[in-house]
């Protein structure tokens, strides 16, 4: 199972989706997830409505630069998808899933051979995209007590990648939902991802002390 940070390994909230984070994600050998959205012609990193001050998000993908950790791509905005593109090839990157886009959005994604990823939650279910995606977003927004390693383990076996959302994104304990997928199989295997604002307490859970 693969650690990634929710937008960036940050410690203080206002480092959230900033270049330190990211860096320090960096540094630590994990992937990230983080937000797109055009602003003034060209891709920037923001959760909310754009502005001059977000970082450039060609400097963000110089970060990892032909690195291997994964890169969830957080899409905001419709019709970026060339910029991505551009981009991910620029700077050798792999690696990567985008995800959360509409319908109509996603199809162009699919045309422009993009990597990407469905949504499941208690109020989505899979997408009629499923057959081409390349993995599952597993997020529970109010509970998240129906991703087990049954449910992990049951889009494993059709081929599909698996990332998990951490209780802690919706402000709630983790605990629970680490012990349930705490599993010699699923931490094994490279097609499963947990991302959360914890990554350092995730690791030792998980993996124990280096």
């Amino acid at each position: 199972m693969e650690i990634i940070a929710h937008r960036g390994f940050w410690k203080e909230t206002n480092e959230k989706n900033q270049k330190e984070a990211f860096e320090r994600a960096r540094n630590a050998m994990i992937g990230t997830e983080t937000d797109f959205r055009d602003y003034m012609q060209k891709l920037v990193i923001s959760h909310n409505v754009a502005g001059p001050t977000c970082m450039d998000a060609d400097d963000f993908f110089a970060l990892y630069k032909d690195q291997k950790f994964t890169l969830a791509l957080n899409v905001k905005a419709d019709g970026i998808q060339q910029l991505l593109k551009e981009l991910l090839i620029k700077h050798n990157l792999t690696n990567y899933f985008c995800f959360d886009m509409s319908i109509p959005d996603t199809l162009e994604y699919i045309n422009s051979g993009l990597k990407f990823f469905v949504r499941e939650s208690e109020y989505e279910k899979i997408s009629s995209l499923y057959e081409k995606a390349d993995g599952v977003w597993a997020d529970g927004f109010e509970s998240d007590s129906w991703i087990t390693k049954e449910y992990i383990k049951n889009h494993r076996e059709k081929g599909k990648k698996v990332c998990i959302v951490s209780s802690d994104l919706h402000q709630r304990a983790y605990t629970d939902l680490w012990e349930r997928i705490k599993d010699k199989e699923l931490l094994d295997d490279d097609g499963v991802i947990l991302c959360t604002d914890y990554p350092d307490k995730a690791k030792e859970f998980f993996y124990g002390k280096d």
